[in-house]
């Protein structure tokens, strides 16, 4: 029985590892593409634009305690963008005294500005419920004519 636990334990470790080979890859994967698009597209004449061109102003967020209890709109902090993700569910509250200024809309931009995730960003897609973002993110908006998931995608490029 021993043997054959161990036999197990050895092969668990095996994927575990191919798991992890093929974590880092695919995490390599969507950079090098799109490093691939964008350097094709400045050879195919696409326009280069400064982000104040694209975007309206970029905004620094609120600055507030977080709460558990249900005291005022959802409080999205560096702490809640895990893995590319946002848990609407787990996202504290906040007092907040100008909710319009700082409200998050679908297609947002939010960075961390500070800390050991500077320039961590997550696009704002299907917002639950009324949200705003804390001090240590930005916020950029894409104007109109600018698709805020090709600015999102740009920015997970190296370029």
């Amino acid at each position: 029985i021993v043997k054959k636990i161990e036999e197990l334990f050895a092969k668990i470790d095996e994927v575990k590892k191919f798991r992890a080979e093929a974590i880092k890859d695919t995490e390599s994967l969507l950079p090098s593409a799109l490093h691939k698009i964008f350097s094709e597209g400045k050879v195919n004449g696409w326009a280069e634009k400064k982000i104040e061109e694209v975007c309206e102003h970029p905004q620094y967020g609120y600055t507030e305690s977080a709460n558990s209890k249900l005291v005022g709109p959802k409080f999205l902090r560096i702490t809640d963008i895990q893995n590319g993700e946002v848990n609407w569910g787990y996202v504290p509250y906040c007092l907040c005294d100008d909710v319009a200024k700082y409200e998050l809309k679908n297609g947002d931009l939010v960075f961390a500005r500070t800390g050991a995730t500077v320039g961590k960003s997550y696009l704002i897609k299907n917002i639950p419920v009324q949200s705003v973002f804390a001090s240590y993110l930005i916020r950029l908006r894409a104007v109109k004519d600018v698709l805020p998931d090709f600015l999102y995608y740009f920015f997970q490029s190296p370029d």
